[in-house]
């Protein structure tokens, strides 16, 4: 599910999980996922340098 793109949130909530620490025994991302994860912080972080920093608090709240 998460490498479907859903939260963790979701996922801990379909999957019954209450506590943060049990559900992470269970996500062993793979390649394809850290790759991807890598590639949307890294676009995040392009997209925050050309922003004046009032834009970037604003999307941030």
């Amino acid at each position: 599910m998460i490498q479907a793109g859903l939260s963790a949130m979701e996922v801990m909530k379909i999957s019954g999980h209450t506590q943060m620490n049990t559900f992470a025994r269970y996500v062993n991302p793979n390649t394809p996922a850290v790759t991807r994860i890598a590639d949307i912080l890294a676009a995040f972080h392009a997209e925050s340098i050309t922003q004046p920093i009032n834009e970037v608090s604003e999307s941030i709240n």
